[in-house]
């Protein structure tokens, strides 16, 4: 019986099938909506409710939480609550934080600050690197003005890395319009202290973190309130 030879038109398409098989297109995930705050909790569920408290720290050019990890006091810097409440951004419901710091008149400038939270389940990370900007929508505001200097982190925490325990960026945007202002922020921008790249802490997020720092002097205090709504991760 003679032996049956592939057809030369399929011998011609094996490097393409081969290709096919061994080089998938990448597809966009798409946006992923960390909260939107229609309910109690996060959105993406491998994220636990907000909590908030006070802090201080000892480097104005840093996160404050970040400062205290570093050496600061790390102690309570005022009161800070935290709701859900109406009205969001084009939504129903928007997180609500209200605070009042002060910095102890001892003749140390100790920066307090509000912090506003969310953990991933103890234990567990989420890898972020398949997106390229984390997106929100925030109102800073009080009667009288904020301290001029005010500024406003974003910090991913990645404790489970040992180099960098964290990854910040300054908001740079007016958040004291009034009315809600889009936020976008560059992952690749977040920085990191001891490495050249934030990738692997990128790889291995536990928490996210809104710290508001009033830029008060030694015996000053400061109160404002801080609404957020629509935190999502796109490319």
């Amino acid at each position: 019986m003679r032996a049956l030879r592939p057809h030369p038109a399929w011998l011609a398409a094996l490097p393409l099938l081969a290709l096919a098989c061994f080089d998938p297109p990448k597809i966009d995930p798409g946006p992923r909506i960390l909260d939107d705050f229609e309910t109690d909790t996060p959105t993406w569920t491998r994220f636990s409710p907000w909590t908030c408290a006070g802090l201080t720290g000892d480097e104005p050019s840093a996160p404050a939480s970040a400062a205290a990890a570093d050496g600061g006091t790390g102690s309570t810097g005022g009161v800070v609550d935290c709701t859900i409440e109406p009205p969001g951004d084009g939504d129903s419901q928007a997180l609500f934080a209200t605070f009042a710091l002060a910095d102890p008149p001892d003749g140390v400038r100790q920066h307090p600050a509000a912090e506003i939270v969310s953990q991933t389940a103890a234990g567990s990370t989420v890898d972020l690197n398949g997106f390229t900007q984390l997106v929100f929508f925030a109102i800073l505001g009080n009667t009288p003005a904020l301290p001029a200097g005010t500024k406003v982190y974003v910090e991913l925490g990645c404790s489970t890395y040992p180099l960098d325990l964290y990854a910040w960026n300054l908001v740079t945007a007016d958040l004291m319009t009034g009315d809600w202002v889009r936020v976008p922020l560059t992952l690749a921008d977040f920085q990191v202290e001891t490495s050249m790249h934030n990738q692997a802490c990128l790889a291995q997020v536990d928490s996210l973190r809104f710290v508001i720092v009033p830029n008060v002097d030694d015996g000053q205090s400061a109160s404002g309130t801080f609404q957020l709504d629509n935190i999502k991760l796109q490319n």
